[in-house]
């Protein structure tokens, strides 16, 4: 199985690329791939409900949806203020997950 590690930095603020990225990792679950889409700096504040469109349809699908720790309290939105689903991380988290064999991570 293909494993991803999606990072997306920019936020909805900045257009509809962030809402295409999760159009991108909504494609790669449907196709069979194990995905964990990490919101870091900006891109953090499509982790708050019905600011990012796609969203709430790729964790339907089962991908896994990382709010940066850090970059949430640099924003100041408060991890229970994150869409249902989502998992606040740290960086230990996103360098276990790029450790990993295999693993392929792209950058937004």
């Amino acid at each position: 199985m293909n494993e991803f590690l999606l990072i997306e930095s920019s936020g909805p603020q900045f257009g509809c690329s962030a809402e295409r990225f999760v159009g991108d990792a909504c494609r790669l679950l449907r196709e069979g791939a194990d995905v964990a889409l990490l919101l870091i700096e900006d891109g953090v504040v499509g982790s708050v409900p019905a600011l990012t469109p796609g969203v709430e349809d790729y964790l339907r699908l089962g991908g896994e949806l990382w709010a940066d720790a850090f970059s949430l309290h640099q924003r100041g939105v408060a991890p229970e203020d994150v869409v249902s689903g989502a998992r606040v991380v740290g960086m230990e988290d996103v360098a276990e997950r790029l450790m990993r064999a295999g693993v392929q991570a792209v950058w937004h």
